[in-house]
């Protein structure tokens, strides 16, 4: 068995315990030999002063980054974890829905998307004729606190099918508290569990967290009163300029202007086209506006600062809430989601990406310092790791790699066969059962021929049959992996696997995506480092 397979197979295991070993072993577990000197700090404990694991999930932090660029990170974050902790090189996600809601909530509970039934972060549902959000409320669940515009949609963790870590942490020690913070509300959501303390999302529209009526009736005041700052306004009148010279990273990636990355955004109300620029350095507030609006902080969230809000939201939660210093094991899940919006703009070999994880081990750096002061030395654990990868640019790879291409993914079959209104999502084709029946024929004949047309296509790579799927495990490692991202209620009638190196947005369409098999995708950094 190749090695990074090995490897994947023991991660969901591995990550689970890593985190449940953390709260729930005595605080002496990993005690140093005995005749090692006590620090300071431990002498001067407090006899039950409570434990808090933290887990920082970095959207689309592809797993080679740490290494490729190791010359670059020299900021403390990620060689201080290789150094005091536990760090796997070579962990890849065993399945093949790589998508940030799957993501998520197998970091939150430990296991595949076959059981949690996250597949992707939406999908058709049968039931309702068309597509499921992952967090969509199964009954209402309005949005905490209500936006002035009127808007109450809110989220909920209906659509994960199995309890989270924190679940299971609650119920064997009762007192403990769980918290799941994130940029985004699908990875807030995922970690969270079904159950827990606070849940809270940022959201782009007015620049505030919020959270929903199925875990709160109103905000923590700790929350409101981060939000009643401002917090998020800090940057408006900043531009997202690089954190060491230019040189660094045309030496490190190439120029910063390349094929492929994203130069314009459109204007939701004149359909116009307005930039955000393919080159540093990134205005915040390119519109002259005097105050912030939606558009500031969707830049805010496709910038790094907008993982330094969320870290600075979560000090507040950690500070006001007290964990891991009230005698209690508590956990933190927090979902820094900008990692991945400037991914998919300017793809994983850009200055941007570069700036972005050079920043990021800042961070990690800056939140093991605080939480020494804040939480103690030897009252935490930490542990980082990402959702999914990501594939590099076609316009990149082209050379090693003839094939690679963007491709428009519609199919050319009658659309009256397809369930969701003759439209289909990959991985996934929904065939219309009542259609093919009513010309006397069988869906399990119609599957097998979609699936033997689809692996033909230029860009396809395999296809497979929901009676495959839903077969033994197999040996062969493509399927195996798709059939750890396929869940019997949910799946579809056919699974595309589309080639490496393609991108299926369409020929016109710029930046880049993940959700694939490919080792690109699945391949993750997980570290762990501090008390257990």
């Amino acid at each position: 068995m190749p090695k990074f397979v090995r490897v994947a197979l023991a991660l969901l295991p591995t990550a689970a315990f890593v985190v449940v070993a953390a709260v729930y072993l005595p605080a002496h577990w990993n005690d140093r030999p005995t005749d090692a000197p006590a620090a300071a700090s431990d002498r001067q404990a407090p006899a039950n002063p409570g434990r808090l694991v933290v887990v920082m999930v970095f959207d689309q932090l592809r797993g080679d980054f740490p290494v490729r660029w190791r010359e670059q990170l020299d900021l403390g974050g990620f060689s201080g974890m290789e150094r005091d902790g536990v760090w796997y090189a070579d962990t890849h996600l065993p399945y093949s829905c790589t998508s940030t809601a799957p993501g998520h909530a197998s970091i939150g509970t430990g296991q595949l998307p076959s059981v949690h039934g996250i597949i992707e972060n939406e999908w058709f549902d049968r039931k309702r004729g068309g597509k499921v959000q992952n967090i969509t409320p199964e009954r209402p669940s309005a949005r905490v606190p209500t936006r002035t515009d009127g808007n109450t949609d809110g989220f909920a963790p209906d659509q994960l099918l199995i309890d989270g870590l924190g679940d299971h942490l609650k119920r064997a020690k009762p007192d403990s508290r769980v918290f799941s913070l994130a940029l985004k509300d699908r990875a807030a959501v995922m970690m969270g569990g079904k159950k827990p303390d606070g849940v809270y999302a940022f959201d782009t529209d007015v620049g505030r967290f919020h959270t929903a009526a199925r875990y709160r009736d109103t905000p923590h005041p700790w929350a409101e009163e981060f939000n009643d700052t401002g917090a998020a306004d800090a940057w408006f009148k900043k531009e997202w300029e690089r954190r060491k010279p230019a040189a660094v990273y045309d030496a490190a990636v190439g120029p910063d202007d390349a094929p492929g990355e994203t130069r314009y955004e459109k204007d939701g109300k004149t359909g116009g086209r307005v930039g955000y620029g393919s080159t540093f350095p990134h205005p915040l507030n390119i519109d002259g506006r005097t105050e912030p609006t939606k558009r500031y902080y969707e830049r805010l969230e496709a910038s790094p600062f907008g993982n330094e809000l969320l870290w600075e939201f979560a000090r507040k939660c950690i500070t006001v809430e007290r964990l891991g210093t009230n005698g209690r094991a508590d956990l933190l899940f927090l979902g820094f989601s900008a990692n991945d919006v400037i991914g998919h703009k300017w793809g994983p070999d850009s200055h941007e990406v570069l700036d972005c994880t050079i920043r990021t081990d800042e961070l990690i750096r800056q939140a093991r310092e605080w939480l020494d002061a804040h939480v103690g030395v030897g009252r935490w654990s930490l542990i980082v790791t990402a959702d999914h990868g990501v594939c590099p640019f076609p316009e990149r790879t082209t050379a090693s790699n003839p094939e690679a291409e963007r491709f428009d993914p519609r199919p050319e079959l009658d659309p009256a066969w397809f369930a969701d209104g003759g439209r289909y999502h990959l991985p996934h084709i929904h065939l219309n059962h009542a259609a093919i029946e009513a010309q006397g024929l069988k869906v399990l004949d119609v599957a097998a021929a979609v699936a033997k047309w689809a692996a033909n296509r230029p860009h396809v790579e395999a296809a497979f049959t929901r009676t495959e799927l839903l077969a033994k495990p197999s040996a062969d490692p493509l399927i195996s992996r798709c059939q750890y991202g396929y869940h019997s209620g949910r799946g579809g009638d056919v699974y595309v696997v589309t080639k490496a190196f393609c991108v299926p947005m369409g020929i016109a369409s710029l930046g880049t995506t993940h959700g694939s098999p490919h080792s690109y995708d699945t391949h993750v950094p997980l570290y762990a480092v501090g008390a257990g």
